[in-house]
């Protein structure tokens, strides 16, 4: 299972797998989230790792992907997450962010968000990898 695409650069919180600690339960019209950990070394802070994108199931094209010969496609989204902040920060959300093209530069869309059943807590100087699946099934 290669990594096909980066998203979000190195340090950067305005696109790909995005963290925070709102505790709120997700609804539909969530468009980001309840509160963001912004990506940085400072207090309340983690540093944003690029954001991956696998084919875990379907079929990795030469510069895309393709569902499988069900019609079944699934994508793992990987980010590694790094606190310099100086304490340990708990994650409660996990959402992915795009950036898109519109008559304003830099719009954002949130495709999925998540309050976890276990909080994740990274203590300082620490990394830890966030993972989230989409799955497309045929049916």
């Amino acid at each position: 299972m290669a990594a096909r695409y980066g998203l979000a650069t190195y340090d950067s919180d305005l696109d790909g797998l995005i963290v925070g600690t709102g505790n709120t339960p997700t609804t539909l019209t969530d468009y980001t989230l309840e509160t963001p950990i912004v990506s940085g070394d400072g207090a309340g802070q983690l540093v944003y790792g690029l954001t991956q994108i696998f084919a875990t199931q379907g079929v990795q094209g030469e510069d895309q992907f393709k569902p499988d010969a069900n019609g079944d496609m699934a994508l793992l989204i990987s980010r590694v997450f790094h606190n310099k902040s100086g304490s340990a920060i708990t994650i409660n959300e996990i959402g992915f962010l795009v950036l898109y093209v519109s008559s304003v530069a830099g719009d954002q869309a949130l495709l999925a968000r998540k309050v976890l059943d276990t909080p994740v807590t990274i203590p300082n100087n620490s990394y830890k990898t966030m993972l989230f699946t989409f799955k497309f099934p045929s049916d």
